[in-house]
């Protein structure tokens, strides 16, 4: 596979391990996860999330049912109140309508938040050209501003709630970035160094261990979402199902604090405080439940009970969808937990055979938090401990207004910049060697590389192999990569190494 060098020089590293916070040693380069190109980890995925198979071997249902140490709720992100911020946006008018009418809309706590996706970028792939779905509300530089579209989920598209994570750097992190965020997970709990993940510093020729891929191996199971369920047959370039590992691609959206919520027990995002008691998102044990001893949905005499009101029935109710249904409010959110609960564990909550490996199988664990099965070890019982664990998870209320910030490869979002490479806020999926702009460098990059089956170079993402369809994108985005939201620049944006 042709790799993607800095067009001023070419950096080669040889790493070595790194201590993270809780002690252990982080992976080095030859190390990267092979994902799709093992089927070892599938069967591992299907097993860790299965109640019981193989013997000893705890699962997903069970840590809801099991007192998680202290230790495991620090990977709680908690949601405070930000400065608020105004954009330019065009009006909600349904999924397969062109956005509305310009307005000035003003978030009063915004917040970034990321997640992968496949379907998100496409509701046609077969259609010539594919009929773009996010890509049509993406940011639009019009008349000196840029202009944002309002995008909420709904049950027409197929695209439902949105699982997200936030993006929160942490100057106070050892790895700069709150625990149970993504670029945290990837040191602490993955064991991969970001610089692994740029394929300028670490070319490859082998796919199963390629940046480009690995990226989307690492980021994309990390939050729950193995490849988005696609197959793992003979074919791994299989563009005829519905949702193909490469075809995964990052988002960012800017989003209310409030039009967020936990799908957990606890579901409030916001932290605890005197007049808003939250405990930080942790869910109330009861040794006493029915069942036995788990965790449980709030009650009325429960110090976070109005947390728990606010975030499903206040002035941003909840609404989800699951099986063609609406669920709204706080006895909706309760049924559609229960409902993901069901369609996640199943009967049988799982399978030895890969085949099957997709029927209901998803790692869900109704605390929160995004547990890394994949990595889950047969003798830690059911304690959701680093460094198999875990995400802070968050999903976005229907009926809530979200709006596309960006779109990022996988690669661009977690690798490191090399020297002379801008972060990943400054480039764009057709900047091919991260220099902030789209320009002769990438088109001879791409030409480089046509024909070929390369994460590096799908630009288009409808097929695997490079070709005119991807040369078309990238023309079209000819010119300097630009983060639309200035007012909302992460600072791990201006603080590369």
């Amino acid at each position: 596979m042709p790799s993607i060098t800095a067009p001023t020089l070419l950096i080669a590293i040889a790493f070595t391990a790194s201590v993270t916070d809780d002690g252990t040693e982080s992976t080095t380069c030859q190390n990267l996860p092979a994902g799709v190109f093992s089927l070892d980890w599938s069967r591992l995925y299907v097993e860790s999330i299965a109640n019981g198979y193989p013997t000893g071997l705890d699962a997903a249902p069970t840590i809801s049912k099991t007192h998680q140490l202290p230790e495991v709720w620090r990977s709680l992100v908690t949601l405070p109140e930000s400065p608020k911020v105004s954009i330019y946006a065009k009006q909600w008018t349904g999924p397969f309508n062109a956005p509305g009418d310009v307005e000035l809309v003003t978030l009063e706590d915004p917040v970034l938040v990321v997640t992968w996706s496949t379907n998100a970028s496409y509701i046609d792939p077969s259609s010539e050209p594919p009929i773009g779905l996010l890509q049509t509300y993406a940011p639009t530089y019009e008349n000196g501003t840029w202009v944002f579209s309002e995008y909420q989920a709904n049950s027409d598209d197929g695209l439902l709630n949105q699982w997200l994570t936030i993006h929160q750097p942490n100057p106070a992190s050892k790895t700069g970035f709150s625990r149970g965020t993504l670029k945290d997970f990837l040191v602490r709990s993955l064991r991969i160094e970001p610089e692994c993940l740029n394929p300028s510093i670490n070319p490859s020729s082998d796919p199963a261990a390629d940046p480009c891929n690995a990226s989307i191996f690492a980021g994309v199971a990390g939050v729950g979402m193995p490849y988005a369920f696609a197959n793992l047959g003979p074919d791994i370039y299989n563009g005829t199902v519905g949702a193909p590992w490469w075809r995964q691609q990052l988002f960012v959206f800017v989003v209310e604090r409030d039009a967020l919520i936990r799908p957990s027990y606890n579901p409030s995002p916001r932290p605890d405080r005197p007049w808003l008691k939250t405990n930080d998102g942790e869910p109330i044990f009861d040794q006493d439940a029915l069942g036995g001893p788990s965790y449980r949905f709030p009650r009325s005499n429960d110090e976070i009970w109005n947390a728990y009101i606010e975030a499903t029935d206040g002035e941003k109710p909840f609404v989800g969808y699951a099986d063609g249904q609406v669920y709204r409010g706080s006895w909706g959110f309760r049924e559609w937990l229960y409902k993901w609960q069901s369609a996640s564990w199943g009967t049988p909550p799982g399978s030895y055979d890969d085949r099957d490996w997709t029927q209901g199988a998803f790692p869900f664990s109704s605390v929160g938090l995004t547990l890394h099965w994949p990595s889950f070890k047969a003798n830690a019982g059911s304690i959701a401990y680093a460094p198999w664990g875990a995400l802070s998870e968050f999903i976005h209320k229907g009926e809530q207004s979200m709006y596309l910030v960006a779109i990022r490869e996988g690669y661009q979002y977690l690798g490191q910049p090399a020297a002379g490479e801008v972060s990943w806020c400054d480039t764009c999926p057709a900047d091919l060697n991260r220099d902030g702009q789209v320009d002769a460098i990438d088109l001879s990059l791409l030409l480089a590389a046509w024909g070929t089956n390369t994460t590096c170079y799908t630009i288009d993402k409808s097929k695997p192999s490079v070709d005119v369809r991807d040369l078309s994108k990238l023309l079209g985005a000819w010119g300097p990569c630009v983060w639309p939201l200035p007012k909302m620049r992460p600072t791990d944006c201006d603080t590369m190494p």
